[in-house]
C-alpha cells in the first residue's frame, strides 16, 4: 500500500486488517519509499513479458492511496507503457487506487472510510470471510494468557 500524509492512517489500518484476519500480508509504505527498491516485490511476484516468469497470474497487487497532493507520483506509478525501461511496474500488474478529492486533513477520514468499504467488499464479498470476525480453525484464544504478560 502506498499513502502520502493523509493516507498513513488509512493504509496501516488497511494493513492491520488484512494481516489480523489471515487475507493477506501487505507492507505499508510511503510514495517517497516506494523508488528505493520497494516496488521490486510487486515486480518479481507479478507474471510480466520481461521476464520468463512461472507464475500464471499475480501473486501481489498495489493499492494507491491518492488525495490531490500525490496525484502525478500515483499516475506515473499507473503508466503501463509496454518494453519501456523506465516502467515501475509491469504492465500486469494489479493496481488499485483508492481516492479523495479533499486536499485538508478531512482527507485522512475520507480514505479511511473507503478503505473501510474496500475491506468489506474485497474479503466478505470476494472470499467469504468477515475481516472484523474471522474465522478461528484453530480454536486459539484471542484473550491474554491466564497468567497475564510477563516481561
Amino acid at each position: 500500500m502506498l499513502h502520502g500524509g493523509y493516507g498513513e492512517p488509512a493504509a496501516h489500518y488497511l494493513e492491520s486488517v488484512l494481516a489480523e484476519s489471515g487475507m493477506v500480508s501487505a507492507q505499508v509504505t510511503d510514495y517517497r519509499n516506494f523508488c528505493h527498491g520497494r516496488f521490486i516485490f510487486a515486480s518479481n511476484h507479478t507474471r510480466h513479458q520481461k521476464k520468463n516468469h512461472t507464475l500464471s497470474e499475480s501473486d501481489a497487487a498495489v493499492i494507491l492511496l491518492v488525495s490531490p497532493e500525490e496525484e502525478k507520483i500515483a499516475t506515473n506509478i499507473r503508466k503501463t507503457t509496454p518494453n519501456a525501461d523506465w516502467q515501475v511496474l509491469p504492465n500486469e500488474a494489479p493496481i488499485i487506487t483508492i481516492k479523495t478529492d479533499l486536499d485538508n486533513p478531512l482527507a485522512a477520514i475520507d480514505l479511511h472510510i473507503k478503505v473501510s468499504a474496500f475491506i468489506a467488499d474485497l474479503c466478505e464479498n470476494h472470499h467469504g470471510n468477515n475481516p472484523f470476525s474471522p474465522k478461528n480453525y484453530s480454536n486459539i484464544k484471542k484473550q491474554y494468557p491466564k497468567g497475564g504478560l510477563r516481561w
